[in-house]
């Protein structure tokens, strides 16, 4: 399929919360506690970060197909369908707000996900928020006051969403499979990073800078087989696809 070469630009390595707190209690082994705080943590901002980009991309690929929002059925059809019962809604793929409300269901399941993860794993024993470096939450996510890993969670899920719209846009004009390739090395890389974190954090690699580290050489596999499905798609991608996230949890 003939594609329209594409400039497609991801920048989402703004960073999220005050380093400082986190990068000290990295430099030293942490509680058990605090360290399957944070991975359960990071596990629920993957999942978010995941659905987040799947639901973007499904809206991109309809309107791609010509196609509108029904919101009488419930799916994404044809405007000149017999099925259809106008006005069409055109939905702007770019604002979580405006999304399907199917869709809008999933992303905020997946938010709550993240916030039972936050309640179960980040009780008895754990730090406070503050010590481990999740406060305060930062714009534009600066109104949500934490005071326990809930508040914790309700501004990941915040920063996650906002941070996901740099993603939008461009890169879903490319193509089917490059969406998928996309989310997947975004995932791995971030499960990767994670992985490391946790080792860090438990005191068994803590010389690994777990922002670049690729033991096992699958970011690597991943970026280049991302890279080998694009043809006529123009794509700047770079190791800060996945960092987004990354640093929401562990910077």
């Amino acid at each position: 399929m003939a594609l329209r070469r594409i400039i497609i630009v991801l920048a989402i390595a703004a960073p999220l919360f005050v380093y400082g707190a986190i990068r000290a209690a990295g430099a030293a082994e942490m509680s058990v506690q605090d360290v399957n705080c944070r991975k359960a943590l990071a596990l629920g901002v993957r999942k978010l970060g995941a659905k987040v980009r799947s639901e973007m991309e499904t809206c991109q690929q309809a309107r791609m197909r010509g196609e509108v929002w029904d919101a009488a059925h419930n799916t994404w059809v044809v405007p000149d369908s017999s099925y259809f019962q106008g006005p069409p809604s055109m939905v702007d793929c770019r604002d979580l707000t405006r999304l399907p409300a199917p869709s809008m269901k999933k992303i905020d399941r997946a938010a709550s996900t993240l916030n039972i993860l936050a309640r179960g794993r980040c009780r008895e024993g754990v730090s406070p928020p503050a010590a481990l470096g999740y406060a305060p939450c930062p714009p534009p996510c600066g109104g949500i006051a934490i005071s326990d890993y809930s508040s914790v969670a309700t501004c990941l899920a915040c920063r996650v969403e906002s941070d996901s719209l740099a993603m939008n846009s461009d890169i879903v004009n490319c193509h089917s499979s490059l969406d998928y390739a996309l989310r997947k090395y975004m995932s791995l890389r971030f499960e990767e990073q994670a992985r490391c974190q946790y080792r860090a954090d438990s005191g068994k690699n803590s010389s690994t800078d777990c922002m670049t580290a690729d033991s096992n050489g699958h970011i690597a596999a991943a970026r280049a087989a991302l890279l080998a499905l694009i043809d006529e798609c123009v794509v700047q991608c770079g190791n800060e696809l996945g960092d987004g996230m990354f640093t929401c949890v562990f910077n």
